[in-house]
Order: structure tokens, then sequence, then C-alpha cells
């Protein structure tokens, strides 16, 4: 996967034609609607999809794939992330939040929370899965939040709002 980018997800399907919806991982992404493939991550592995057709749609785009003519069979690739060629973006602005995974968090007060284990890009609130205390614990990642970031150190120092590691 040394030229391949993993920067999207599948999150629901489209229309009843077998197209899906995709949405960016990253804050600003264009790529070139005439590529042939994009790679679907099965098992940690990337899985070349032909692209039949593409076009852009809010914070992502909309993709139908070769073979994938119904609801039920795009169904069934929701969730998995998305791969692109090097050579099919064009412009990519932001962090991955994926970068994220094995930061630690470390909260202002507090200290040590844990690891990043799993960032979740959820529509305006994107949430980071830790483990604090033996517990699953899931952090808000936004600005207000956040107080800094050391991308050298791989760790995100970090305001936790009350009542959060109760739950």
């Amino acid at each position: 996967m040394n030229d391949l980018k993993t920067l999207a997800y599948i999150y629901k399907t489209h229309s009843y034609k077998g197209h899906v919806a995709i949405r960016w991982d990253i804050e600003r992404l264009e790529l070139d609607l005439d590529m042939h493939f994009a790679f679907l991550v099965i098992d940690q592995k990337p899985v070349p999809f032909y692209v039949e057709e593409a076009f852009l749609k809010g914070q992502g785009m909309v993709i139908k794939f070769e073979d994938i003519d119904s609801e039920d069979a795009a169904k069934a690739l929701i969730g998995y992330e998305v791969a692109f060629s090097k050579d099919d973006i064009l412009v990519m602005d932001n962090q991955s939040l994926n970068d994220f995974k094995t930061y630690q968090v470390i909260d202002l007060d507090i200290g040590f929370l844990g690891t990043i284990e799993e960032v979740m890009p959820i529509s305006g609130n994107d949430l980071a899965k830790i483990s604090y205390k033996g517990k699953e614990v899931f952090l808000p990642l936004n600005e207000a939040l956040i107080d800094s970031i050391d991308m050298y150190k791989k760790v995100i120092f970090y305001k936790t709002p009350a009542g959060i590691l109760d739950l």
C-alpha cells in the first residue's frame, strides 16, 4: 500500500443501482474523477474495485463500482475504508484522522489518559477511542478540547470534558 493512501470510508448507499457514498477522513480532498480504481481495505489489505462512475457530493463523493449493481450489494460495502492511488490525489489538506491512531492522549490536569486505538469520523464530532482504567472511552476530537498536538512525539494534549471518563 506504499503508493496508496487511505483517506475515506463508505458510510451509506446512494441509490438502488449500487452506488455508495464515501466520506473523507480529512478536511479537503480533490481526486481525479476519471480514476480507474479505488481500493477497499479488506482484512487490512487493499482490494481494487473498478470505478464505473464517480462524482463529488458534500464532504465526499459517490462511486459506482463495477459488478456492484444493487442496493443490497452496496450495503455489504458500508464501513470499509477506501484508499486511493497517490496518482489520483490532486489536492489533500489537513492530516488524516487515521494518522492519530497510536497517539497518546495527555489530559492537562489528570495526565496520561490512554493511547488512541481508533478514530471514528462521525458527522460534526469525530471520536477517539481509548482504554482508560480498563474501560472503553470515546473522546470528542474538536478544536475546543485539543490544547495542542506534538506530531513528533505523537501526543495530543487534551482538555477532558467533565464526566466523560465516568460514562
